[in-house]
C-alpha cells in the first residue's frame, strides 16, 4: 500500500500545527513496514519552517493562489504520478476532487468561532474545511475533545474519525543543570533569575488577559519576585495585551518574546519555575506536555482537550477565574511537596506520548480502512 502525505505545513507554518506536521513527517519518512510505502510531499524536509513575510493584501492573495493550486491541482496530479492508494493531508484542507480516497488531519476547529491567522484566512478556512471534511473518507483528530467538536460542528459520522496522539520530541527533557550552569544559561538567553513561562501566539483563546490579571494580583502583595515570560507570535490582539500590561503597571515585570526556535525552547522550560497555560480551547495542548517532559510544574485549564493531555500531572483551574489562577500559581511556587509531585507525575505522563506512536496510529488506521482496496 502506498500513502501520499501532504506535509506542506511543516515548511510554511511556525505555530503548533507546523511543529506537529514536522514531527509526524519525520517519523513517516523513516517508517519501514513490509507492504507499506509512505511518501511525504514536499519531497525534502527543511530544518526550519519559513516565516511569513507579512500579511499585506498582495501577500495574502499570493498565499491563497499557492494554497489552491497546491491542494486542488498539484496534489491530485502527484497522487496519480505516484500511483498512490490514499492521500492524507496533514491539515484540514484537501482536494475537493481526488482520484483516490482522502484523509484529513483536523488539528482543531477553533477558527469556526475564533480567528485563524488573519480575517481573510479565517473566512477561507470556514469556507473550505467543512466541505473538505464532509468529502474525506477518514478524519484524524488529536484528542477526544476535538473529535466531539468535529461531530457536533461539522455533522460528521463519528465512525469516520480516528484519534491519534501528538508527542514530545527528544530535546524536550530535563537538562540536569547545576546552579551555575542555569545562571549562565539565563544570562545567555536574557532571562530573569526567577520567572513563570507561557508559550503561544497572542490569540484571545490563549487567555493572556486573565493570566496578566492573576499575575498582577500576585505582584500587588509586593513580595512576589517572579517575572512573567511570554513566548509567542504577536497578532492583532497584541495591542490589547500590551494595554492590559500597561494598565496593571507590569511593564517592568513581563517579558514578551516574539519567537523562540524549537532547539532553544527546552532551555526555557527547564529554567522556568512554573509553566502557566490558562487557554480556553486547544485541539491538543502541546506546550504543557513539553513543559512536563522538561520537569517544569504546570498550571493549566480544566477546559477543552487540556485535561486529556495532562491528566493528574498538572494543577487544573477555571480559565475564567483570575483568583483561582493566581491561587494555583502561588501554591505551586510555595509548596516544595506539590512541586516535586508535579515534576514526578509530569515526567511519567509525558512518556506516554511520542510522535512515532502518533504516526503509527495514523498509518495503522489507513491500512485497516483502505488496505484491502489497495491490494484488490
Amino acid at each position: 500500500m502506498k500513502i501520499l502525505f501532504d506535509t506542506r505545513e511543516e515548511i510554511r507554518n511556525i505555530t503548533g500545527i507546523g511543529r506537529c506536521v514536522k514531527n509526524l513527517a519525520h517519523e513517516l519518512r523513516h517508517m519501514d513496514k513490509p507492504g507499506l510505502h509512505c511518501v511525504c510531499v514536499p519531497d525534502r524536509a527543511i530544518s526550519k519552517p519559513q516565516r511569513s513575510p507579512g500579511r499585506s493584501l498582495p501577500v495574502q492573495l499570493a498565499n491563497f493562489v499557492r494554497n489552491l493550486a497546491w491542494k486542488q491541482a498539484y496534489l491530485p496530479w502527484r497522487t496519480l504520478r505516484e500511483k498512490a492508494d490514499l492521500l492524507v493531508c496533514m491539515d484540514p484542507i484537501g482536494p475537493l476532487v481526488s482520484p483516490v480516497p482522502v484523509g484529513l488531519v483536523v488539528h482543531d476547529l477553533i477558527f469556526l468561532s475564533g480567528r485563524a491567522q488573519s480575517d481573510a484566512w479565517t473566512l477561507y478556512w470556514r469556507m473550505m474545511v467543512p466541505r473538505c471534511a464532509r468529502r474525506a473518507q477518514v478524519l484524524f483528530a488529536p484528542s477526544e475533545a476535538t473529535r466531539k467538536r468535529i461531530v457536533a460542528d461539522l455533522s460528521i459520522d463519528p465512525t469516520r474519525i480516528v484519534i491519534f496522539r501528538e508527542g514530545v520530541a527528544d530535546p524536550f527533557r530535563p537538562l540536569g543543570l547545576s546552579a551555575d550552569e542555569a545562571r549562565r544559561l539565563r544570562l545567555k538567553l536574557g532571562l530573569p533569575e526567577a520567572f513563570l513561562l507561557t508559550v503561544g501566539a497572542h490569540d484571545p483563546r490563549r487567555n493572556l488577559k486573565t493570566l496578566l490579571r492573576a499575575y498582577g494580583r500576585l505582584k500587588a502583595g509586593g513580595r512576589f519576585s517572579h517575572k512573567l515570560v511570554v513566548v509567542g507570535a504577536k497578532t492583532a490582539f497584541s495591542r490589547e495585551i500590551l494595554e492590559e500590561t500597561r494598565l496593571r503597571g507590569l511593564e517592568q515585570d513581563v517579558l514578551y518574546l516574539d519567537f523562540v526556535p524549537d532547539d532553544l525552547l527546552p532551555a526555557y522550560y527547564n529554567l522556568a519555575d512554573a509553566y502557566v497555560y490558562p487557554s480556553f480551547e486547544e485541539g491538543f495542548g502541546l506546550t504543557p506536555l513539553e513543559a512536563m517532559a522538561c520537569g517544569c510544574p504546570v498550571v493549566t485549564s480544566r477546559a477543552s482537550s487540556l485535561p486529556e493531555v495532562v491528566g493528574d500531572a498538572a494543577v487544573l483551574v477555571d480559565p475564567a477565574s483570575e483568583e483561582e489562577l493566581s491561587r494555583a500559581i502561588a501554591e505551586v511556587l510555595s509548596s516544595e511537596g506539590l512541586r516535586a509531585e508535579l515534576v514526578r507525575k509530569g515526567l511519567e505522563r509525558s512518556r506516554r506520548f511520542s510522535w512515532r506512536a502518533g504516526a503509527e496510529e495514523i498509518v495503522a488506521a489507513c491500512v485497516e480502512r483502505f488496505g484491502r482496496c489497495a491490494n484488490a
